[in-house]
């Protein structure tokens, strides 16, 4: 019996140091999906207005049968900006939807956690190749979501584009031939319809490395940068509309919005990561290879346009938004690096034969390790943190829910509070009268007050073109007709 249980044990423990990557990386990928399930431990309710938006979007095209000419789902006519250049991501969560099977609560709730994991396993996948794969995913796990950049705990277009920014990198850095430039650009085009940001950031993360890979090997280069640089070509007619008034104004100053809360990148990244981060970027300076020169030079580059647009407000605003994500991605790539090096460093040299012999043969592990844990007891807490709103209570979408099943097939334009407005079109299909998206307008103060004065002002409803009225504040209008609780009709007389 004590003989078998040895066997065992020794078996379990030979299991343990061969495969030991991959306990490590089940812990990174659990830690992952803990970060990315932080904004909805309380509620089972989409978080951020845009994903409410996405959630509407997808509906109309699930409605229209179509993506091509969408109509705007809050107030009719044609689609605007966001709702033509995402449409790829709102077509994809509509084929989701159907082909799933799932309702919407769990798509918005479980997905994101999903796509995480594929973003950790790209990384994990990059950077295996030149000894940092565990490190960089662990540090990416910890990618931090907040309402003001997004992030990967959110069901949204530049959290769902994260995964190629490493998957790219992927490519570049180990295919030399046509085929591995065929699926970058597969890559692009995909990005350039679901979040054509993430397609820019792609593009400047992965020319860095072109440049230094064409001394040696020109024609593959030439070939990426091909790869990179058509999709854009192509799908510009398509896009014109869109894309010239952006790069028209790229050298004209911008207003920084005071309504979007952008965190500082320090405190986003944490104070240790960043320290790994320089430490990363000093042993790229010593041990210079092109792959990890390359993830340098893309980091900085998208470091420098955010630091031009914040300083002198000169540049994409939608990228300089989007951006913290692409920078703090890359930050912790980079972080992984510098974790990685000090994981490995060699102490059995000469210089250091002063060093006690166990000290040289576990010191590095174990400072790396140290490391990990204060990285895990400092930056979580940080994330758990962390304010979110919530647009609507399970008492709102109850009330939607039967005004969907009631109404739906209806063409009637209700009135809400605006704040709810968004929320409101993604769970009923119906059109609204306003909703706010970054700070009231003139026509959602008028709403407030005609709320306020318990909705008495039919004036107000009949010029307004509204049917049906949803409020929890007190609604005595002899015009509108009690239906269900909180919802209101207007009468035909």
């Amino acid at each position: 019996m004590k003989s078998c249980i040895q066997k065992i044990s020794r078996y379990f423990t030979r299991t343990i140091v061969a495969k030991y990557e991959y306990f490590i990386l089940i812990f990174i990928i659990v830690l992952g999906v803990y970060i990315t399930c932080i904004p909805r431990q309380s509620v089972i309710l989409p978080v951020h207005l845009d994903e409410w938006f996405h959630m509407a979007c997808a509906r109309q095209i699930l409605t229209q049968g179509t993506a091509v000419d969408m109509t705007d789902p809050f107030f009719g006519g044609q689609s605007w900006l966001f709702q033509f250049a995402e449409r790829g991501f709102h077509l994809l969560l509509g084929v989701l939807q159907i082909i799933s099977g799932l309702d919407w609560l769990s798509i918005f709730r479980y997905i994101p956690s999903v796509i995480f994991v594929m973003t950790l396993l790209a990384t994990y996948i990059m950077g295996k190749r030149h000894g940092f794969g565990l490190e960089s995913a662990f540090f990416v796990s910890l990618l931090p979501t907040t309402i003001g950049i997004l992030g990967p705990a959110f069901l949204v277009p530049v959290a769902t584009g994260l995964p190629f920014i490493p998957l790219s990198l992927l490519i570049v850095h180990n295919i030399d031939n046509w085929k591995g430039s065929v699926v970058l650009a597969f890559f692009i085009f995909f990005l350039l319809i679901v979040h054509a940001y993430t397609a820019i950031a792609v593009f400047i993360i992965c020319f860095p490395y072109l440049l230094f890979k064409a001394k040696g090997n020109r024609k593959s280069s030439l070939q990426y940068g091909l790869a990179l640089l058509l999709p854009f070509l192509i799908s510009y007619p398509l896009a014109s509309q869109y894309v010239n008034p952006i790069m028209a104004s790229i050298l004209n100053p911008h207003e920084i919005s005071v309504y979007i809360d952008f965190p500082w990148l320090i405190d986003s990244l944490g104070y240790i990561p960043l320290g790994l981060c320089l430490v990363g970027i000093f042993f790229i300076g010593i041990r210079p290879d092109r792959r990890t020169l390359g993830l340098l030079f893309g980091f900085l580059v998208l470091l420098v346009l955010l630091v031009i647009y914040y300083q002198f407000h000169y540049g994409i605003t939608g990228l300089y938004e989007r951006g913290f994500l692409y920078v703090l991605m890359t930050a912790n790539m980079i972080a992984g690096v510098g974790l990685a090096a000090l994981r490995q460093i060699n102490l059995n040299l000469p210089s250091f034969n002063r060093i006690p012999h166990r000290i040289a043969k576990y010191g590095p592990i174990t400072l790396a390790g140290i490391l990990i844990i204060l990285v895990v007891i400092t930056v979580v807490p940080q994330r758990q943190s962390t304010q979110f709103y919530q647009m609507i209570d399970e008492c709102d979408y109850q009330a939607f829910r039967w005004i969907k099943d009631y109404y739906e097939s209806h063409d009637i334009k209700a009135l809400i509070d605006p704040w709810k407005g968004t929320a409101f079109t993604a769970v009923t299909g119906l059109r609204v009268t306003s909703r706010i998206i970054m700070a009231p307008t003139k026509i959602d103060y008028e709403i407030y007050e005609f709320l306020d004065n318990e909705c008495q002002d039919t004036a107000f409803l009949i010029d307004n073109d509204i049917s049906l009225v949803y409020t929890r504040q007190s609604c005595t209008n002899p015009d509108l007709v009690k239906v269900h609780d909180n919802v209101y009709i207007v009468t035909e007389d």
